[in-house]
């Protein structure tokens, strides 16, 4: 039944949109802003341009990273399970994942699923690697990924729908407008909402890793629905002054399969979440340039581990309610041959969580959850200092957070200063060396700390978080906007890494036990090519070397890392007719990767091969063709969680609009 009414109500809603627009002038602008934040600058980063060039090979947030040099997604399974991301051989606890510039990350388990994220109103996403705790705080040792939606639009009204249809019986669509009325020559007035929707029964085939058998993938099917709106007031374009607002609801139903050895037939997840903030910026001031931002959220998630029960103590359930708000004032001076951007940023947040999973350490209970109060508060200097070629960033930030149950029992607090020195120096225009040192973290995650005492497994409320110092020099080189090229090196040194071990009770339990030694090399080249004067091809190689050796004392001494591929390859070939039609693919190379700490098991290397066709009828109407695995490889990620063989999908997508 709600797989029949959300195919009814997206075709219906589909046919409509045409009709809304049929008899007038119709276009499509991609907005490209500024692309490197100037914190960011000395960093390596990044930057995927959401437009139709890029959509047409990639229908995700999940699918564009998944081509990115450095970037490693974790992934569960099919279309509707989880899919997180690792930058250099990180853990996904040690990145940090924004939504225009707003930290996401559970507070419960420190991952974030990037195939929650809709791509209808996504302008560009950044990824940015390297230790980056102070710029954005706790939890940036390995990157962070920045996804920054449209904020900016040409007058009038656009509308965009897409319908697509793939293996597995997916079905996914949108719907998009987005409108600017100029108010004066000075001012005007934008706004956007869209709404999505996802079905997919998830099944399909694969081979146990143990016994060879061929099995078929259950309990993997689910459903996505969510929308979003934003506002923008532009007060007075020459101030630079303005406010803005975005609403946001989603939910989700999907079954929760398990890992092979430990399947699940019958447990299902329930995701229900609702976000909204308010912005307001004046950044052309005679004092300072000035930008706030306020905003609130609510998570709630229904675990279900068998709806075959109905013993409603079975169910486990999680609260999250976060407020948080932010200032940050900047100045741009002018010294002799110095310039310099000066930013002074404070935050605050507020988060509240009760889960039955967890419970506070003095309590006696292993069956009732607690509740938790969270604050953090932190402050941060950055400046942009510029003289001739040579460019500079230093980063001061501190952070202070404060935990204490509800029942009174449990009180922690923890302090933390993060140092970051960046520099950029160009020679002959085409040229750049970049090099960073720094520091990072990582906290704890309330699941590492409190998870409630079971037969398996117990929380350990007293550890301390990971802290790194890091190392990066760059060098790229660009000849006539025709040829790239980039070369990396990388050195971390982790200490107090988070591990589960079992105790003597049998019981896992987390602990500071961890010192880590990574370092790594990376390099790309990009050569494009201009066949006739409408016809162009591309070319792009990447290749990732990582060594992350731990340093633990006992069996696992200069073993390494588990689920961390020393190599990782990755290249694309695209040919495209301005305006018309476009092919691609795309190649990803996986060395072995071990899966124990001890190095006794590991993964195989996988080869995986994509291919995506494009084609525009008009203005307004253009087909999509993606194919992925076309080999059917056969491969497990994430603790042998077993991945799909050769599947595709076709999508249909218009575009249309007045002035």
């Amino acid at each position: 039944m709600k797989r029949a009414l959300l195919l009814t109500l997206l075709i219906l809603g589909f046919l409509i949109f045409p009709l809304y627009s049929s008899d007038i002038e119709t276009y499509y602008i991609t907005y490209k802003k500024g692309l490197s934040p100037p914190l960011s600058s000395s960093f390596t980063m990044n930057t995927i341009i959401v437009d139709e060039e890029n959509v047409s090979s990639s229908d995700s947030i999940k699918d564009l990273l998944a081509h990115i040099g450095g970037v490693s997604i974790v992934s569960m399974g099919g279309p509707m399970e989880s899919h997180m991301v690792r930058l250099r051989g990180s853990s996904v606890e040690q990145v940090v994942l924004l939504v225009d510039g707003k930290r996401v990350n559970s507070l419960q388990g420190g991952k974030y699923d990037i195939s929650n994220i809709p791509l209808y109103n996504v302008e560009r996403i950044e990824v940015i690697e390297g230790a980056l705790s102070a710029i954005y705080g706790e939890n940036a040792i390995g990157g962070v990924i920045n996804i920054i939606t449209k904020n900016s639009f040409p007058a009038g009204t656009s509308i965009t729908g897409d319908l697509s249809y793939g293996s597995y019986n997916t079905i996914k669509g949108s719907l998009y407008s987005e409108s600017k009325k100029l108010l004066s020559p000075f001012s005007s007035f934008s706004s956007s909402i869209g709404a999505f929707a996802i079905y997919s029964d998830g099944t399909y085939p694969y081979v146990h890793n143990l016994t060879n058998n061929s099995l078929t993938r259950i309990n993997a099917d689910g459903y996505k629905l969510g929308v979003s709106s934003t506002f923008s007031y532009e007060i007075d374009s020459e101030k630079e002054e303005s406010i803005g607002g975005a609403l946001n609801l989603y939910i989700d139903e999907k079954g929760v399969p398990g890992a092979i050895e430990f399947p699940s037939f019958y447990a299902t997840m329930s995701d229900k979440k609702i976000d909204a903030s308010f912005t307001y910026a004046h950044k052309n001031n005679q004092l300072f340039a000035i930008e706030s931002d306020f905003s609130l959220s609510y998570i709630y998630r229904l675990y279900d581990p068998n709806t075959t029960s109905a013993n409603i103590n079975r169910f486990s359930s999680h609260e999250n309610g976060t407020l948080s708000s932010s200032i940050s004032l900047s100045r741009n001076d002018e010294i002799g041959l110095i310039s310099s951007l000066l930013r002074l940023k404070g935050s605050y947040r507020y988060d509240s969580l009760n889960s039955t999973d967890l419970q506070s350490p003095s309590s006696s209970s292993t069956t009732e959850g607690n509740s938790f109060i969270r604050h953090h508060v932190d402050i941060a200097l950055h400046d942009t200092l510029k003289i001739n070629a040579l460019s500079l960033f230093p980063s001061l930030r501190v952070d202070y957070r404060t935990i204490n149950s509800t029942d009174g029992l449990y009180y922690s607090h923890s302090y933390h200063p993060s140092i970051n020195l960046g520099s950029s120096l160009s020679f002959f225009e085409d040229i750049e060396v970049k090099l960073n040192i720094g520091s990072a973290y990582r906290e704890p995650t309330f699941d590492d700390m409190f998870w409630s005492s079971s037969a398996f497994a117990v929380g350990n409320p007293y550890l301390k978080s990971e802290k790194a110092r890091s190392v990066d020099v760059g060098v790229n080189y660009t000849y006539r906007e025709n040829i790239s090229i980039k070369a990396l090196y990388f050195n971390q040194h982790i200490e107090d890494l988070i591990q589960w071990i079992p105790g003597v009770n049998g019981k896992w339990s987390p602990h500071n036990i961890g010192k880590v030694e990574k370092w790594g090399v990376g390099g790309n080249i990009t050569l494009i090519a201009t066949i006739t004067p409408l016809i162009t091809s591309s070319l792009s190689l990447d290749y990732q070397y990582v060594n992350a050796t731990d340093m633990s004392e006992g069996a696992v001494y200069k073993k390494k890392l588990p689920f961390i591929a020393p190599h990782t390859i990755k290249g694309a070939f695209s040919v495209a007719q301005l305006k018309n039609w476009k092919g691609e693919f795309q190649l990803s190379y996986i060395s072995y990767r071990f899966i124990t700490s001890e190095n006794t098991k590991f993964i195989p290397h996988t080869l995986i091969l994509d291919a995506s066709f494009s084609y525009s009828f008009d203005q307004n109407w253009s087909i999509n063709f993606i194919l992925n695995n076309i080999t059917n490889t056969e491969y497990y990620d994430a603790s042998f969680y077993p991945i799909p063989g050769i599947n595709g999908k076709v999508s249909v997508t218009y575009k249309g609009g007045v002035k």
